[in-house]
């Protein structure tokens, strides 16, 4: 429905023209994301787990930066981890469009799935923490 009356308007404004490629209808047809960010050892991991009531692959948590590249944790039938490389490169996914940030990016990504009524209706992106400092 949505793609309907929003791909029109991405036409006659040129959005294409200064952000992005033209939506698809994956993007239209993708579950929200929830992008968790904040600087490291303050809780991004703890707090998707919390949501979760369970821990995902890839969750590691200490006193010490952990996390050092962004899971996209999301709805599968089993509990495995996909490389970012695989998971850009495909059309029915909703990070096709982030292979225009290289190699070097998509090797610090990768998607962890595992089923959860939850994770059916959302996607959270756990981060790599950030400095304080300028």
């Amino acid at each position: 429905m949505y793609r309907q009356k929003l791909k029109p308007l991405e036409v006659t404004y040129g959005y294409n023209g200064f952000v992005s490629p033209l939506l698809t209808n994956d993007d239209f047809d993708a579950k929200p994301m929830v992008m968790v960010l904040g600087q490291y050892s303050t809780g991004k991991t703890t707090f998707i787990k919390h949501l979760l009531k369970h821990s995902y692959l890839g969750a590691p948590i200490g006193t010490e930066p952990t996390t050092d590249r962004f899971v996209a944790v999301m709805s599968g039938p089993d509990d495995k981890t996909i490389p970012g490389n695989n998971m850009a490169g495909q059309p029915d996914m909703p990070f096709y469009g982030i292979t225009a940030f290289g190699k070097e990016f998509l090797s610090k990504f990768k998607c962890s799935q595992m089923s959860h009524p939850l994770l059916e209706h959302i996607t959270f992106v756990d981060t790599p923490g950030v400095s304080a400092t300028s």
